[in-house]
């Protein structure tokens, strides 16, 4: 299940370049304060790995940026939205968000419209084109002699990348159904090639006191393979790693 969540202003809204993190502050502000804590903090385990089950994507609509305030632009509505395999999570946001009314975005005060609450694809053939809605990414992390920690991105043509979404998603699956009997890997195919892979590539820049984090991350569209049962969690829960942090989300390609 997932939300699609209109706003509204009566100008144009104007954005910092990296938004992905107020708008995961408002997820979190719009949830029980002791809900929000213990998935902030605790979340959903799987050995020492902890997941919070949850993605959004980037604003959804053409926004333009502004080289001299180095600010987005976007016109005065916009959508974003946001899916989770767990119930609560969209129940409580749906509610609490609609009762309010608005939230404050980046300083600027949005009108939330009537909120769609869309069901999830049965994937019965086995097989989609997607888009992504938030960049799709994954990561091995490496550690030096004297202990520095260097982190190394894969791309969609890398045979690790669909490795490592698959160890992903294989954990979700035993989050969500307590059970290890994993029904099979899926298959992901870019539908671009090698040599335009660049054009499809985002890179992220998160700051988190004086560490700065670099993701990168895959837009684009892609063709996907798998048990159907596997795909829906896919399709609810994000593709890869940081999910909650705006990463991962993707829709069936419109024909």
């Amino acid at each position: 299940m997932r939300l699609y969540i209109k706003l509204c202003s009566d100008n144009d809204i104007i954005l910092p370049v990296s938004y992905t993190h107020a708008l995961q502050a408002i997820i979190y502000r719009h949830l029980p304060e002791d809900k929000a804590e213990w998935l902030h903090n605790e979340g959903f385990k799987y050995e020492k790995r902890r997941f919070k089950l949850f993605s959004f994507s980037e604003i959804l609509a053409k926004g333009s940026y502004d080289k001299k305030f180095k600010k987005l632009k976007f016109p005065k509505e916009v959508s974003i939205a946001i899916t989770s395999p767990i119930g609560w999570i969209l129940e409580k946001l749906a509610t609490n968000l609609t009762q309010k009314g608005f939230i404050n975005f980046c300083g600027t005060d949005l009108r939330i419209q009537p909120i769609d609450i869309s069901d999830t694809p049965s994937f019965e053939n086995g097989c989609a084109d997607i888009k992504m809605l938030s960049p799709m990414e994954v990561h091995t992390t490496f550690y030096s002699r004297n202990d520095k920690k260097f982190t190394k991105h894969y791309n969609p043509f890398d045979d690790e990348f669909i490795s490592l979404i698959n160890e992903n998603l294989k954990k979700k699956w035993e989050i969500c159904f307590k059970e290890e009997n994993f029904p099979s890997p899926i298959k992901i195919k870019p539908l671009f090639s090698y040599r335009d892979k660049d054009n499809f590539k985002r890179i992220l820049k998160f700051r988190k006191g004086s560490e700065l984090t670099i993701i990168e991350g895959w837009k684009g569209y892609y063709h996907i393979e798998g048990d159907p049962r596997v795909l829906n969690l896919a399709y609810e829960v994000g593709l890869g790693s940081r999910n909650s942090g705006g990463m991962g989300m993707w829709e069936l390609k419109k024909q």
